[in-house]
């Protein structure tokens, strides 16, 4: 048979993809998945490069040479062919969103399809505008997001700017009355001593009202 590897090498060696591919296929799948990739990397073509890192699950790689400018079809990408490595390559993604490109708005959504709520928040807060003016009206709505994202990501762990944010709300709600909307909002922070005093408030201001409340939001 001769020795296929050399004579694989030759023929890329010599621009004869067609025969390099040919000779690869009779020499096992070792050879044939070298041949394959040093093909796709020869030509050089964005849309093959793809197809390759696909066909070879490095997403990684794929992720860290994507053009930032089609970010979205590296997202698409991702969510149908990563499995598991899904909501680390988002990450990773997001980060180059952040960083080379300073397309915050973008990394944030690939940092949302990433579960990751401290870095989410973050971004919400510091891109978060006063709505028609009032501060009260951005906070309500800011606080509800960050709300709808911890049930989604399910976020157990402590952070320091979601604590900051939700006590001041929970604050403005008990302040006006509506004790029991206040607690709720407060039981979503797990073991959180920053917000203890406020518990401890309303919950003396109205203990019958707050003995009605589920187990589980007390």
């Amino acid at each position: 048979v001769g020795n296929l590897t050399a004579a694989v090498e030759l023929c890329f060696k010599s621009g004869k993809m067609a025969e390099a591919l040919l000779l690869a296929s009779g020499g096992g799948i070792t050879l044939w998945t070298r041949a394959r990739d040093e093909y796709l990397r020869l030509q050089g073509d964005t849309f093959l490069t793809t197809v390759g890192n696909i066909m070879t699950n490095d997403f990684s790689k794929m992720v860290a040479n994507s053009n930032l400018a089609h970010w979205m079809e590296t997202l698409a990408i991702l969510a149908t062919y990563s499995a598991r490595e899904y909501q680390a390559l988002c990450e990773q993604l997001a980060e180059r969103l952040e960083k080379e490109k300073f397309d915050i708005r973008s990394a944030l959504i690939c940092y949302i399809c990433a579960k990751n709520f401290p870095k989410t928040v973050s971004i919400w807060a510091i891109t978060h505008v006063a709505s028609q003016g009032s501060q009260n009206l951005a906070l309500q709505d800011l606080v509800e997001k960050m709300a709808v994202l911890q049930d989604v990501t399910k976020f157990q762990q402590s952070d320091a700017l979601f604590s900051q944010k939700l006590t001041k709300y929970a604050e403005i709600l008990a302040n006006s009355g509506r004790l029991t909307a206040a607690m709720r909002y407060l039981c979503l922070l797990p073991d959180d001593n920053s917000s203890a005093t406020l518990r401890d408030r309303i919950f003396n201001s109205a203990p019958a009202q707050m003995g009605q409340m589920p187990a589980a939001q007390k």
